[in-house]
């Protein structure tokens, strides 16, 4: 089996390579003070023309102020249900948690009372 030695004319050509896209690049991140300025007039100039397009599109789309004015007096439509449909839930959930705090604040209260030293613990039977 022939040795194969590996060619040290690979790494100087990637090195080479990479030498010549680092020299493409611009060597700067900040543009030069004379194209920024004209990179800001040019932002401002389409700044301006999409305000100016935005306001006169905008009193087109508005609806007629008429329509607005009914001749026929607002109807009582009644109890508006939605404040049941809201409130249900947090309302059952409250209730749920005061139930559950209360229920075992009394069983421990009458644990206590049974007992003559003050413990929680005489009050139990086996299986609690």
């Amino acid at each position: 089996m022939a040795f194969r030695g590996r060619s040290s004319v690979a790494p100087v050509v990637v090195l080479a390579a990479c030498f010549a896209l680092l020299n493409m690049l611009p060597m700067a991140f900040v543009p030069q003070p004379s194209v920024q300025s004209r990179i800001a007039d040019r932002l401002e100039l389409n700044e301006a023309t999409s305000a100016a397009i935005a306001a006169a599109t905008t009193f087109a789309a508005q609806p007629v102020f008429a329509a607005s004015f009914d001749d026929e007096p607002d109807e009582e439509e009644g109890f508006d249900f939605r404040l049941i449909a809201t409130l249900a839930l947090p309302g059952f959930a409250v209730f749920w948690a005061g139930f559950n705090v209360w229920r075992v604040l009394f069983r421990q209260t009458g644990r206590q009372m049974e007992s003559a030293q003050g413990s929680a613990k005489p009050g139990l039977r086996a299986e609690d």
